[in-house]
């Protein structure tokens, strides 16, 4: 929408002077007149343009503000894609090489799949003699299977992620919730390999993970084990996804 040009406000005619008796009263009649005939009308349009002016400016800032946020959000989107993109041409080209693993040295980027869960992994660095099955051992491996993880939207406190017992199962669950800390519960009923990420997006302090008392499975952080119900450890301010996995064979989930 454009605005028209802005209203003409004419000349006042001569101010009449008490000192000028002949045309004071000439002078009067036609200031009056011209203040009610002619300013006082242009006044009400320049009033008018103003007003409008003022709201045509205000719905420009705030469409150029949406316009900025749109096009960042379309800008993410392209990265992420692009990144998804580049990770699963990266994932397929190293499952052309892929071998099953078996205990034995290995080259820097050499790519194996578990016999345990059948997922592919990468080697971080050369490896003279890799004794641990890859599924065990991320200080030497990658895992390439998380690659296109569906990504979910934590939108509440306590319980299970989105409700379910086995909810956010193989996973990026993100904790956008910022209205009070987000506790939850791991997926209760996973397999061997499994995993679960975490990714701490509402800047609080207090979010935590919790034993869950109807089905407990270990909880392994670090040096820190949890294994009683209602046992929690808490996540600060995290900048980086925590990928839990289920080790089977121990009942416990372990941050990676």
């Amino acid at each position: 929408m454009a605005l028209s040009n802005p209203p003409t406000l004419d000349d006042l005619p001569a101010t009449p002077d008490r000192a000028d008796r002949t045309s004071f009263a000439v002078r009067c009649t036609a200031l009056f007149d011209h203040l009610k005939n002619t300013s006082v009308p242009q006044w009400r349009a320049a009033f008018s343009w103003m007003n409008a002016a003022v709201a045509l400016t205000a719905q420009n800032l705030q469409d150029a503000a949406a316009q900025a946020f749109l096009s960042g959000q379309r800008a993410d989107a392209a990265a992420g894609a692009a990144a998804n993109a580049a990770q699963t041409l990266a994932a397929a080209q190293a499952a052309l090489g892929a071998r099953k693993w078996v205990p034995g040295p290995y080259d820097d980027g050499a790519c194996a799949w578990s016999p345990s869960n059948g997922r592919l992994y990468r080697a971080r660095q050369a490896l003279a003699a890799s004794g641990v099955d890859p599924v065990a051992d991320r200080a030497h491996w990658f895992d390439l299977s998380q690659v296109g993880l569906p990504i979910g939207y934590v939108d509440d406190t306590g319980g299970n992620l989105y409700g379910e017992p086995n909810g956010g199962l193989n996973m990026i669950n993100v904790m956008q919730f910022a209205g009070g800390p987000c506790a939850k519960y791991l997926p209760q009923q996973p397999s061997d390999g499994d995993t679960c990420v975490i990714v701490v997006a509402n800047a609080r302090t207090d979010n935590s993970l919790l034993i869950n008392p109807v089905q407990p499975i270990a909880l392994v952080v670090g040096r820190v084990v949890l294994r009683k119900a209602g046992d929690s450890v808490v996540l600060d301010r995290i900048a980086r996804p925590i990928t839990f996995q289920f080790f089977a064979a121990r009942n416990e989930w372990r941050a990676l």
